[in-house]
């Protein structure tokens, strides 16, 4: 599974800094948790992992500094570099992004779809999603 595919996942603590469970469903999910917590309540969670991609700079930020760079060495000689069309920005969005998915790692996810685990109590009615 990667970046923009839901997972659910579940945990005995509302505030979890870990969660179990890499499941494609909610119902999934919750069928698992039960079992591991043996009828307990649980957290459950909605989540994507993320491709530290998501935080690099764009090539747009790279050609702004290059410009700023070599306005503030050369000055208007330097006006309109560098000129590089949308082919090689997108280039170098991709260089720039598998460098990083290739070089840095990340430890942590992005909630997807709500702000909080939801609780699922004892009784909740969702414990035992039909067809499963």
């Amino acid at each position: 599974m990667g970046p923009n595919e839901t997972i659910w996942s579940y945990s005995e603590d509302e505030h979890a800094e870990s969660l179990e469970g890499r499941c494609k469903t909610a119902e999934e999910a919750i069928l698992e948790a039960h079992k591991e917590y043996d009828g307990d309540a649980f957290w459950l969670y909605e989540w994507r992992p993320c491709y530290v991609s998501e935080f690099t700079p764009s090539a747009d930020d790279v050609i702004a500094i290059m410009s700023d760079r070599a306005a503030d060495l050369l000055g208007e000689v330097a006006a309109e570099f560098p000129d590089v069309d949308e082919k090689a920005e997108d280039e170098l969005n991709a260089l720039l992004n598998a460098w990083a998915d290739k070089h840095c790692v990340s430890t942590f996810w992005t909630s997807e779809g709500c702000a909080d685990a939801v609780c699922i109590a004892v009784d909740d009615p969702r414990r035992f999603p039909e067809g499963i």
